[in-house]
């Protein structure tokens, strides 16, 4: 089952992340969604918005290494 994620969500994880170091793996167990979805939202965003470079590179990295269907 899919479970859908608001828009605001979705910001809120994203800004915790970015400008608040939070670990992927923490907004997944507190949001209940997966590692590959945070990372996807984190690659699609990085498109139009500056982030940390390591973290950038981290987000690269785990798509290189874990690639999703498209």
């Amino acid at each position: 089952m899919v479970k859908r994620i608001s828009k605001e969500i979705r910001e809120e994880i994203l800004k915790r992340i970015k400008e608040e170091g939070a670990e992927v793996s923490q907004m997944c167990q507190e949001y209940g969604i997966s590692d590959s979805a945070i990372y996807k939202w984190l690659s699609s965003s990085s498109k139009s918005t500056s982030i940390n470079p390591q973290l950038e590179l981290n987000v690269y990295s785990r798509l290189i290494t874990h690639p999703m269907a498209a």
